[in-house]
C-alpha cells in the first residue's frame, strides 16, 4: 500500500500528520516558508469551510506582509517551545497520560532522531510525527490508534488556543488549519 497518498483517517489525511509535525518541532526555514506561502501548494487543501479558506488566506497574506524567518522564530519559541511557553502543546495539559509510559508506547512510532530529541514525548509536534513515521512505514492501523487515542481528542482545541496566542499571520493560519483539520470528522 502507498501510504504517501492521501489517506483518510476520519477527516485527516496522513499527508497533513508529518507536515504540521514539522511546523510544530522547529521554526520554519525560509524554504519552507516558501511553500507554505505558495498558493499553488496549498490549493489541494481548499475547501468549503469558511474557517479553512481564513486558514489559507492568512499563509498568503503572512507572505504578503513580508513577516520575516526571525519573527516566525520569535512566535515559535513564545507559543510552541516547552522550554519558554507556559502553555505549550502538550498531552498532559489535556489528557490523563503517563509521559513515561508514553516514551515506550511511542517507541515503536517514533524513531529516536535529532528532530525530536530535545522536546517532550507528548508535544503535540512529537505526536504528529510519530504518527506520520508510523504511516510511511506501512504501521496504518497503529497510526489510526493513536490519532484517536493521544491525537484527536485535544488537538484541535490546542490548535485552536495557539491560533488566538499567535503575534504572526504565519502561525495564525498554521494553528486556525491545524484546529480545522483535527476536529473535522
Amino acid at each position: 500500500m502507498n501510504v504517501s497518498a492521501a489517506v483518510p483517517v476520519t477527516g485527516c489525511q496522513a499527508p497533513h500528520f508529518s507536515a504540521f509535525a514539522h511546523i510544530l518541532i522547529a521554526p520554519p526555514s525560509a524554504d519552507q516558508l516558501w511553500v507554505l506561502r505558495n498558493p499553488e501548494y496549498t490549493a489541494h487543501l481548499s475547501g468549503t469551510n469558511p474557517e479553512t479558506r481564513r486558514a489559507l488566506a492568512l499563509l498568503v497574506e503572512s507572505a504578503v506582509a513580508r513577516e520575516q524567518v526571525a519573527k516566525l522564530t520569535e512566535d515559535f519559541h513564545r507559543t510552541l517551545n516547552p522550554h519558554v511557553a507556559r502553555d505549550a502543546p502538550l498531552a498532559r495539559h489535556h489528557l490523563a497520560v503517563d509521559v513515561s509510559q508514553l516514551r515506550s508506547d511511542l517507541a515503536a512510532l517514533t524513531p529516536e532522531g535529532r528532530e525530536v530529541e530535545n522536546l517532550p514525548r507528548d508535544h503535540l509536534g512529537v505526536l504528529l510525527y510519530a504518527v506520520g513515521q508510523a504511516w510511511q512505514d506501512n504501521k496504518i492501523e497503529r497510526a489510526r490508534e493513536a490519532v484517536e487515542t493521544l491525537v484527536r481528542p485535544w488537538a484541535g482545541a490546542a490548535f485552536a488556543t495557539l491560533a488566538l496566542r499567535s503575534a504572526s499571520l504565519f502561525y495564525q493560519g498554521v494553528h486556525t488549519l491545524g484546529a480545522q483539520v483535527f476536529t473535522q470528522r
